[in-house]
Parts: structure tokens; C-alpha cells; sequence
């Protein structure tokens, strides 16, 4: 059985640029892409809707499908040109009040192994995906998020991902889905900690790491020490020619955490790199 993958689109121009990468996940990973489509409906009860009113929704409707079914064959025939007429892609629309709400409800119901969504420069998707609906699906979905940005340059190789984590026992568990994901590309993950400071513990973790992973050859592990994480991260992507950048995201419970959701999302304005997020409560 193929794995899935869950694709929240406006078709706008940051949406294509996080179709080539959906579509090489998709092949490396032999998934399906399911693309998702959310537009905002008049919300009236139905029994105290005019019969006016009840026309508007319904053309409202009529016209979201439209452009929905058009630009779902115009993605069909990028992916065939492309040279993916092996990915099944199918496509869901739904309308709803509330986009989060409707893309969570569609990844409880198609139980994704991966959801990719795309970003414009400093803001978000355009359109539907306005605010900070792909920082809130990084936040709330179980599975795991692919954000690329729209600046994002992709050569069709995922050759060195790094995962910025503390060495702890749960962002193992985010290592082995990666090592999963990235099985096919064959990709180096480089595991490092960016620490402000000395610090004896990031060591002990370190070696534990080492001894758990001896046996994984794609795997290399670092602590840099730099002025802030962001700075050191930044200084790593750069100097080692990163392709994607992973995250294991942590409830907010200490004001100081390294790697908590307001960094991440800091991060995913300002860089050119896609960003792999893992909820630490998920994994």
C-alpha cells in the first residue's frame, strides 16, 4: 500500500513551487499526493437561508470547483511534463469556516505520512492561506509538515538534510522518520546542536547518539557553539550546502527552550531552505 501525501494548495505561484518538491517526496517515498483544496462558504443555517441566499452559496460552490477542477488538470499536465506520470495524484475540496479546522479534519481522514505546504517571502500562502495558517498546521498536525518557501530553489536531489536538535530520546524518534523519508534520496543527516555556551550534557547526549546510530552511515553528528541559534543555524545551513532543514517542535513550557514553536517559525520567514517540522508530542 502506497503512503500519502497531503497537499493544502491555492495553485498561487509559492503551491508550485511545492509541487516539484511534493512530487519527488512523493516518487522517493512511493506515496499518492492527495491536494487539498479549502474555500470559505457563506456559514447560514440552512433553514433560515432565502432561497436567494441558497442561490449565492451554490454559485459560490459552483465556481470554487470550477477553478479547482482547471487547475487540478493544469497540475496533472506540470507533472506529466515533468516527468511524473507514475505519482497518482488525486484532489479533495472542502469549504469551511475555519482552514485550520478543515485541514486537520482532512489529515484525520487521510491519515498522511507527510503534509507539504508552501510559503511566500515573509507572509504566508496567498489567498486562502493567510495569517498564520501554515505555522498553526506546523503547530497542530500529527504529522509530520514540509514548509518551502517560495524562494526556494530545488534541483530535484535532497542531498544533506540537517535535523537541529538537543540529542534527546524524542527527537530519536524524529531521526528514524527521517532517516524513512529521506531513504530513497539517500541524504546525508547531519545531526546538530547549536549551543550558546559550553555545555557537559550536549556531550553525554551526543555519545549516546553516536552509540545508538553507529550503524547508520548517512548519519553525521556536530555541536557548534555560535552567538544564538538562529545565527549557528544559519552559519551551518549555509557552510554545508543544507537542502532542508528539520525541527522537532516542543510544546512551550520554559521560556528559554532552543528549539520551541517561535523559532521555527521565525526561521521559516526568513530562510530559503524548506523546513521539516516534527511535533514532539506525536512522535
Amino acid at each position: 500500500m502506497n503512503k500519502k501525501i497531503l497537499f493544502p494548495t491555492d495553485f498561487s505561484d509559492a503551491a508550485d513551487n511545492a509541487t516539484i518538491y511534493a512530487l519527488h517526496l512523493a516518487r522517493g517515498m512511493k506515496a499518492d499526493i492527495t491536494t487539498l483544496h479549502v474555500y470559505e462558504n457563506v456559514a447560514i443555517a440552512a433553514s433560515h437561508m432565502s432561497n436567494t441566499m441558497a442561490d449565492i452559496v451554490e454559485q459560490n460552490h459552483l465556481e470554487a470547483l470550477k477553478t479547482y477542477q482547471d487547475m487540478a488538470r493544469v497540475m496533472r499536465e506540470m507533472a506529466n511534463t515533468a516527468g511524473f506520470t507514475d505519482v497518482e495524484i488525486k484532489h479533495l475540496m472542502k469549504s469551511g469556516e475555519r482552514i485550520l479546522k478543515t485541514i486537520l479534519a482532512a489529515e484525520r481522514d487521510e491519515n498522511p505520512d507527510l503534509i507539504v505546504m508552501g510559503t511566500t517571502g515573509a507572509g504566508w500562502i496567498k489567498k486562502i492561506f493567510t495569517g498564520s495558517v501554515t505555522s498553526e498546521v506546523m503547530e497542530n498536525a500529527t504529522t509530520p509538515v514540509l514548509c518551502v518557501p517560495e524562494g526556494a530553489e530545488f534541483d530535484g536531489k535532497i542531498d544533506d538534510v540537517t535535523l537541529a536538535t538537543t540529542f534527546s530520546d524524542s527527537e530519536g524518534k524524529a531521526l528514524d522518520r527521517l532517516l524513512e523519508i529521506t531513504d530513497a534520496f539517500k541524504a546525508r543527516i547531519h545531526c546538530v546542536n547549536i549551543v550558546t555556551r559550553e555545555d557537559s550534557t550536549a556531550e553525554a547526549n551526543l555519545e549516546k547518539w553516536k552509540e545508538a546510530y553507529r550503524s547508520h552511515e548517512r548519519v553525521t553528528f556536530a555541536i557548534e557553539e555560535a552567538k544564538t541559534v538562529q545565527d549557528g543555524l544559519v552559519d551551518y545551513l549555509e557552510a554545508n550546502k543544507i537542502d532542508v532543514l528539520c525541527t522537532v517542535n516542543r510544546r512551550r513550557n520554559m521560556i528559554q527552550e532552543l528549539f520551541d514553536h517561535s523559532l521555527t517559525k521565525k526561521m521559516s520567514y526568513h530562510l530559503k531552505y524548506p523546513i521539516l517540522t516534527f511535533q514532539e508530542r506525536f512522535l
